[in-house]
């Protein structure tokens, strides 16, 4: 418990000690010294260098020490001091009724909270003292310290009684009102006055009177009784503030403030600039102020009030028409640009009810009403037909041949082409092409896509945003549908009726030639036409024709096709191919090379005949051959060797060979001879020798 000083002595048990007393604990340090080192030590005092505290200065020049200290505030000291020896030091404070009490570094806040009453005042002493501690260098050398001191005056705090407001009061523009809107208010502005009171400090020690706002100093003032401030609303932003009057010394040099009761409330700047029309939008096109005629339209009036006062909106329309609100809603007959004047007026009563509210009207453009979009297909349109993407007028009903490019348009009028959302192609009613936010469209129409017959076209826009969702619509397009495409006709495989699969064959004889495998893709009629480089021409998928001499027959083949029945309009389409190539070849010319005449054979051995007539006798060699065979068709040669018209020997070859036994044939007159044939000649031509009369032996 910490003491309390009153007339000369102490009174135990009346100071409330808030204040930390930590008994000085001077525990000195031994140091181990050489023997006989401990005579020489000196000890010298330590000395202050700086001695100071924030207490406020007593204007009495006779008592420089005495400190002047509120009760309920803290005293701040700060003591330093040097010893000459280097020695360590350390620092305590005692008061008049305490012992030493040991301190950090000869730093120390004090809260002196006494409990003292209105005009009482307490003095005792204080006393700070600095001690070295020499044991670390001489063991038996006793301490040295030096003390200042000082007397310490605690006074009751004074406090300053604000007697311009108090709770459920407010002030509007200098004048004191019973409070609105279920707060304490200072609207504009007010006059403040405090008064000091409870003050025992010495005469002009408390001089400065402050304005304070939520604590924070905002201005001060020469003490006076009253003390008068001019307070206004511009000086702290609109809202809750904490206002008080406070006492303070000049000469105290921690500006400690003693305050009196705080004054809660709303801080408001009680001006009144006009309300303002930020602007004015529609719910029409774009969600801005385009429409239809006849059409409802909601328009919206933006309006601010740069105190957050409420606004009225009142609009007057050229027609007489009044509509209360923020909001109206519309219906415009007649197309053009449409106004409105618009008044706002605020309503300042709930925040500050001795002004007036503030008026003011605008005459704004509200809305523009529209004529309806104009739609229709521009290609190819009404009275005119397309083929081949080329456009002409229509001869008995409009049509589309195999394809064309469909244009739409829209005219829009005075609305910006920002207006449209979408502009859609409906075949038969159902989608078929859109383009987004463009006034044109084009699309590519092929009749190869559906089947024949009557169609028809429709070009719709919509708009951006457009409430009503209305569309604008060309009307229906009928037109005949035709799939005119004519792809070329192909040439097939040409079949031929010659060897050497088909195109050679003999001089002079007839072949059938093939070309019905060509066909056309759309199935129309077909023109074959054959032209031989011999220039021979005939027409027709199959023909027949002789070659009269021998050579290479080549053949150029022509189609042309004759969409006529199907699309009259269409021209024929013509392909060329060059074919295949025939060779014509002489007939063969076949040699009995043995037997021949004038030669006979016995036992093996060919001699001259030296009888009336030839004659064969044993085993005899005998041959044949064929001459004038194309290389082409070498490979299809059949011979055989014959005696009497019957076949002893066949083989296939130009040249045939082999033993005659004539043990195998009777003993009379024979002939014999050879014939030669192409394998698969539709003609089966034989080239046979002359037959050799001939007389067998036998053995």
């Amino acid at each position: 418990m910490a003491p309390r000083f009153g007339g000369g002595s102490w009174r135990p048990g009346a100071v409330h000690a808030k204040t930390l007393l930590v008994v000085l604990m001077l525990i000195p340090f031994i140091a181990w010294l050489p023997p006989g080192l401990a005579d020489h030590c000196t000890q010298a005092a330590p000395y202050l260098v700086e001695d100071v505290d924030d207490a406020v200065d007593d204007p009495r020049d006779s008592d420089p020490r005495l400190r002047l200290i509120w009760d309920g505030a803290a005293w701040g000291f700060d003591t330093t001091a040097v010893d000459p020896d280097g020695d360590p030091l350390g620092y305590a404070y005692r008061t008049s009724d305490s012992d030493w009490v040991s301190m950090p570094d000869g730093n120390l806040s004090w809260l002196f909270d006494l409990g003292l009453v209105p005009g009482e005042t307490l003095r005792l002493g204080f006393w700070i003292r600095a001690m070295d501690d020499p044991t670390a260098r001489c063991t038996d050398a006793l301490p040295a310290s030096v003390t200042t001191s000082r007397s310490v005056e605690v006074h009751h705090a004074p406090t300053v009684t604000q007697e311009t407001l108090s709770a459920g009061e407010s002030c509007h523009d200098g004048e004191v009102l019973p409070s609105w809107n279920r707060s304490d208010i200072i609207a504009g502005g007010c006059v403040l006055l405090g008064r000091v009171s409870g003050d025992t400090m010495p005469a002009g020690v408390v001089d400065t009177v402050v304005l304070a706002i939520d604590g924070t100093p905002l201005r001060s003032a020469p003490r006076a009784d009253p003390t008068s401030f001019d307070h206004v609303t511009t000086d702290v932003p609109d809202g809750p503030h904490t206002l008080g009057l406070c006492a303070r010394a000049s000469t105290d040099p921690a500006g400690r403030l003693q305050c009196g009761t705080s004054y809660d409330h709303l801080d408001i700047d009680c001006t009144n600039p006009p309300p303002e029309l930020a602007g004015v939008v529609a719910d029409g096109l774009l969600g801005g102020p385009y429409g239809w005629l006849d059409l409802p339209y909601v328009l919206k009036a933006f309006a601010y009030d740069l105190d957050d006062d409420p606004v009225s909106v009142s609009w007057a329309f050229p027609d007489g028409t009044q509509v209360e609100g923020t909001q109206a809603t519309r219906t415009f007959p007649t197309l053009g640009i449409h106004t409105a004047a618009i008044t706002l007026q605020d309503d300042v009563s709930e925040r500050c009810p001795y002004l007036f509210d503030q008026t003011i009207t605008e005459t704004r453009i509200v809305f523009q009403t529209v004529a309806d979009p104009v739609t229709r297909i521009t290609r190819p349109g009404p009275g005119f037909t397309c083929d081949l993407n080329e456009v002409f007028p229509s001869f008995s009903e409009d049509a589309i041949a195999v394809s064309c490019e469909i244009e739409a348009e829209v005219e829009l009028g005075v609305l910006p082409p920002e207006a449209v959302e979408r502009g859609t192609v409906y075949l038969n009613g159902s989608f078929y092409a859109k383009a987004d936010g463009a006034s044109g469209l084009r699309t590519y129409y092929n009749t190869a896509d559906r089947a024949e017959g009557i169609y028809g076209l429709e070009a719709c826009w919509t708009m951006q945003r457009d409430k009503h969702a209305r569309s604008f619509c060309s009307g229906e397009w009928s037109f005949r549908s035709i799939d005119c495409s004519n792809r070329a006709p192909t040439v097939g495989t040409v079949f031929g009726e010659g060897l050497d699969d088909g195109f050679t064959g003999w001089v002079g004889r007839d072949y059938v030639f093939d070309a019905s495998s060509s066909f056309d893709l759309d199935r129309d009629p077909m023109i074959v036409q054959w032209t031989w480089s011999d220039g021979l021409v005939q027409t027709g998928s199959v023909v027949t024709r002789s070659f009269p001499s021998p050579g290479a027959y080549e053949v150029t083949l022509s189609l042309s096709d004759d969409p006529s029945e199907r699309c009259p309009l269409m021209p024929s389409y013509a392909t060329t191919s060059v074919g295949p190539t025939f060779l014509a070849v002489p007939e063969w010319e076949p040699v009995l090379d043995q037997p021949r005449s004038g030669r006979s054979c016995y036992g093996g051995l060919w001699t001259m005949t030296w009888t009336s007539e030839d004659w064969m006798s044993g085993r005899c060699a005998v041959q044949a051959s064929v001459s004038g065979v194309d290389d082409a068709i070498k490979g299809l040669v059949q011979g055989e060797l014959r005696v009497d018209g019957r076949a002893f020997h066949r083989g296939s070859s130009v040249v045939l060979s082999t033993v005659y036994d004539s043990t195998s044939f009777t003993t009379a007159g024979h002939v014999m001879d050879a014939c030669f044939r192409a394998e698969g000649d539709i003609h089966d031509v034989h080239h046979c020798t002359p037959e050799h009369p001939y007389l067998n032996i036998g053995t």
